[in-house]
């Protein structure tokens, strides 16, 4: 069988070269258009191209301060505030990690970033709470500490380094609280159940469970605003609730838990601890007293209905939840 090719015909029209430059340049012309906004740059009403408001734009090349900024520099004074204490970077400090040389009268500055990187690596070292242990006031009014597992604030090194070299570049003076909660002293940190409340290190409500007495309180303010008997992990095995101090992460209604050779669906489902939370337990008989020495838990805190559905709707994310 013989293929049927389809035949170019033997007059195919040809371009001339301007026609090939001028559709060209009508391509080049129209990019712009075909360019997705995702990500894009905006552009000001004089043409200039800028970044997203939500960048960080801080210079990375080195920059010539002014003629007469030698004094200028001395006295740059760099205050932060973290709760009660402040951080002061002055040139005797900065001096340690930049290198000013003059040329032509102006003065250029360098930065060592290794040794900068080590500077607010001390600072963080300093102010952060990530890893501290957490002492709360209980239910009852006793005070109590627990491990630290995932509650406290940790400096985002890396911004802070950049917002330090920018301020020095430009030969700024500033004083700012980092802890005060505001739309620029978050860029600062990444918290974990903290709502901005750097002194405490904790929100004003939160879930506190005593393995011990199979008994969940919630605490509003010195006051329970919640308590119920529960079902933890089985003692003594790999199920056993871990302790520590937490936060509410994941929020879920319905939901279905599984896990090796199990699936079960529940009404409310709060998680504070990797795959371990609060839910309903509809195939719980009893709550409380010893019942998790006979029929405990995977490691989660079962609740009746009642407790399970108002824990719902009173807890939210970050919620510090303490188990002791």
């Amino acid at each position: 069988m013989t293929a049927d090719y389809t035949k170019i015909p033997e007059e195919t029209p040809r371009l001339s070269l301007s026609a090939i430059i001028f559709a060209a340049v009508i391509v080049i012309l129209c990019l712009p258009l075909l360019c997705g906004c995702g990500g894009a740059a905006a552009e000001d009403s004089d043409g200039a191209r800028k970044l997203p408001s939500e960048a960080v734009s801080v210079e990375q090349e080195d920059t010539s301060l002014s003629e007469g900024s030698e004094k200028a520099l001395d006295a740059v004074k760099i205050q932060l505030t973290f709760g009660n204490k402040t951080e002061t970077i002055d040139r005797g400090v900065f001096s340690q990690w930049t290198t000013a040389s003059e040329k032509d009268g102006k003065i250029s500055l360098s930065f060592d970033e290794s040794a900068l990187k080590t500077f607010v690596r001390s600072v963080a070292k300093k102010y952060n709470t990530y890893k501290d242990d957490v002492s709360f006031t209980d239910h009852s009014g006793r005070s109590r500490r627990v491990k630290n597992m995932s509650i406290g604030w940790r400096l985002n090194e890396a911004y802070a380094a950049e917002m330090l070299k920018g301020y020095i570049r430009k030969g700024n003076s500033v004083s700012a609280d980092l802890t005060d909660g505001s739309s620029d002293s978050k860029k600062w940190w990444t918290r974990y159940a903290a709502d901005y409340d750097y002194e405490s290190k904790k929100g004003d409500t939160f879930a506190e469970v005593s393995i011990s007495e199979q008994y969940m309180w919630v605490v509003r303010d010195g006051e329970v605003i919640l308590e119920s008997p529960i079902v933890s992990g089985t003692p003594g095995t790999p199920s056993a609730t871990p302790t520590g101090g937490y936060y509410i992460f994941e929020k879920k209604s319905p939901c279905t838990l599984s896990g090796m050779g199990w699936e079960v669906q529940v009404n409310y489902w709060v998680a504070f601890n990797f795959d371990i939370g609060f839910h309903d337990a509809y195939w719980q008989e009893s709550f409380g007293g010893e019942t998790y020495f006979e029929n405990g838990s995977h490691g989660c805190i079962n609740l009746p209905d009642y407790a399970a559905e108002a824990l719902y709707s009173i807890s939210y994310m970050n919620m510090p939840v303490y188990v002791y």
